[in-house]
């Protein structure tokens, strides 16, 4: 997955084109699923489904939205759902 400068990056290009109430609290969401430094933990922070080893692994976003849709409207939530696809697509088109 990428770093998490690329994430602030993508974020502030992200929040660039969003009307954002505290873009503070959108890139604070960008990084905040990196918080987790176990590998435990991460599955759950980043919504992990499947296996590395199988080439299978995703990020399901989409859960993600399903369970925090009332909040998505909040800045820290839509950033924090940035990062996620972030990874989704880091994962699908460089790593795996």
């Amino acid at each position: 997955m990428g770093s998490r400068l690329m994430h602030l990056i993508i974020g502030e290009m992200v929040a660039s084109s969003l009307d954002l109430r505290n873009k503070r609290d959108f890139l604070n969401g960008s990084i905040a699923p990196d918080a987790a430094f176990s590998s435990e933990r991460k599955v759950l922070t980043h919504y992990f489904e499947g296996d590395v080893d199988k080439r299978t692994r995703q990020v399901n976003y989409k859960r993600y939205i399903d369970t925090y849709l009332s909040d998505i409207k909040d800045d820290y939530s839509l950033g924090y759902l940035t990062h996620l696809i972030s990874d989704n697509v880091w994962m699908e088109y460089i790593y795996l």
